[in-house]
């Protein structure tokens, strides 16, 4: 499964930072993924039981971990993996190759299954005119900041934003689609995420990667996932297109 960099990277194995509490940054010098993730294909995961942050003291010692784990091993619904980031990924510069892969324990069977976009897909929108292309970014995370307040969270949604612009700082890492009202967006949570190439397609075009604004307002960032680099990566795991 193709998410983003910044959402494999250092997640953790079994309870053991792989990052040395974030001393490390970058994949190349050991900072890699970990197998503490677990995945909800569900409209809307299941986290009634899951076990609180704090439970009379036992986040000491790893035991909110253990905690946590056994609810999520036991339950029908999450299904463990291990995450991948791409080899060049570093978290302080996280969307110049933010493409992460997740490997589920064991397989899971879906309907239907998104497509990889061929090398180079999205420069076919360079020179369209502007406002024309609407993708459809798919995600779990809030809705909308007010103030202080958020809205929404922890359930699939999907919007439909339009494409701001292809340019990029580096050339090529990452394209720019709008956020707002109109348009709809992406908002904190979504990260990782899909982005098709238009309503009815199933052809991964991008994962969500960034946010300009702190109430998710004005512009996004999803990371080209039609770049050779981040393909000769997801061809690693058998994703191409």
């Amino acid at each position: 499964m193709v998410t983003a960099g910044h959402c494999t990277f250092g997640v953790g194995l079994d309870g053991v930072s792989t990052t040395d509490d974030g001393a490390i940054t970058k994949a190349v010098d050991g900072g890699t993924g970990g197998n503490d993730v677990w995945i909800s294909f569900e409209l809307e995961p299941d986290f009634a039981n899951l076990p609180p942050s704090s439970n009379d003291g036992r986040d000491e010692n790893g035991l909110r971990y253990e905690d946590r784990a056994a609810f999520l091993n036991s339950s029908p619904t999450w299904h463990r993996a291990t995450s991948y980031p791409h080899p060049q990924y570093d978290d302080n510069a996280f969307y110049l190759y933010d493409a992460g892969v997740i490997v589920l324990d064991e397989p899971f069977t879906l309907s239907k299954y998104g497509a990889l976009a061929p090398v180079n897909y999205l420069e076919r929108y360079r020179s369209a005119p502007r406002n024309t292309q609407r993708f459809e970014a798919v995600g779990y995370g809030t809705e909308r900041i007010q103030g202080k307040k958020e809205f929404g969270g922890d359930t699939r949604m999907q919007s439909h934003p339009k494409v701001n612009s292809l340019t990029s700082q580096p050339r090529n890492t990452y394209i720019v689609l709008s956020n707002n009202t109109a348009t709809g967006g992406t908002c904190f949570g979504d990260s990782g995420g899909p982005t098709f190439d238009n309503r009815s397609s199933n052809l991964v075009v991008a994962v969500t990667s960034w946010g300009q604004s702190p109430n998710c307002g004005g512009k996004g960032g999803a990371y080209r996932l039609d770049q050779p680099d981040d393909q000769a990566f997801l061809a690693g795991f058998g994703i191409t297109p």
